[in-house]
């Protein structure tokens, strides 16, 4: 519950967008699909209408492929990512990419689809108070599976991320996952607790000083800053 107030009150904030990672993931992509073509991406932001426009040249053997993408900031990347969609590239697993067939892709040469999405934030809470492979990618120090899965957020148009922060886990990895995430527009989020020994919930405030109720409101505020200096989140809830 606390969790959507805190989306609902407190609009999320959009960053600089890594363009050179967006035109990396475009090349790997169609180079899958039509190894001797070449694609360009074009991201332009301001517009209020988001668009992807399509647009094939030159012969079937050295076709030129052109995207153009016009869309707010917030939704640069969701508006590629739909585009993607339509021509047939799927996003069902961080780690498998459904690709079109070069016929289906040529069909939608010359066309402009356009994204309107419903809801302002979307996205993911991962649960990690239960081992599971979040876990090993956020916390164990497994990068890799914490970068597959912030790029299947963003190809699947999702532009929030919140974890469960555990005061058991190894963070040193954490910064990396965040700056990734903002390198895609991703707002993220940390979710702790203010002393729930239950599941590993990381504590702001130690359980014994709870218990005595000695220093609790000082404890409280030096945890916070702590987090804020170390980690770039863009929002936090708390549990009891």
């Amino acid at each position: 519950f606390a969790f959507f107030i805190a989306l609902s009150f407190f609009p999320l904030p959009s960053f600089a967008l890594n363009t050179n990672l967006i035109q990396q993931d475009v090349k790997k992509l169609f180079l899958q699909v039509s190894p001797t073509a070449t694609v360009t991406l074009d991201l332009q932001n301001g517009t209020q209408e988001n668009q992807f426009h399509f647009i094939c040249e030159g012969p079937k053997s050295q076709r030129k492929y052109k995207i153009l993408v016009k869309a707010s900031a917030r939704e640069l990347i969701p508006t590629y990512s739909y585009g993607l969609r339509q021509l047939g590239f799927l996003f069902p697993h961080p780690r498998q990419t459904i690709f079109p067939a070069t016929a289906s892709l040529q069909k939608n040469c010359g066309k402009n689809f356009h994204w309107k999405p419903v809801f302002q934030d979307r996205g993911f809470h991962l649960h990690t108070q239960h081992p599971s492979e979040w876990v090993d990618g956020f916390f164990l120090g497994k990068p890799q599976i914490a970068e597959d899965l912030i790029w299947w957020l963003a190809h699947n148009q999702q532009n929030l991320l919140q974890l469960q922060l555990l005061r058991t886990a190894r963070l040193q990895g954490l910064s990396a996952a965040i700056e990734l995430c903002h390198d895609l527009n991703i707002s993220i989020g940390l979710s702790v607790s203010f002393a729930m020994l239950q599941q590993k919930s990381y504590n702001l405030i130690p359980f014994w000083k709870v218990l005595l109720h000695f220093g609790e409101d000082d404890a409280l505020k030096d945890s916070i800053l702590s987090l804020i200096r170390r980690f770039d989140f863009d929002f936090m809830t708390i549990e009891r």
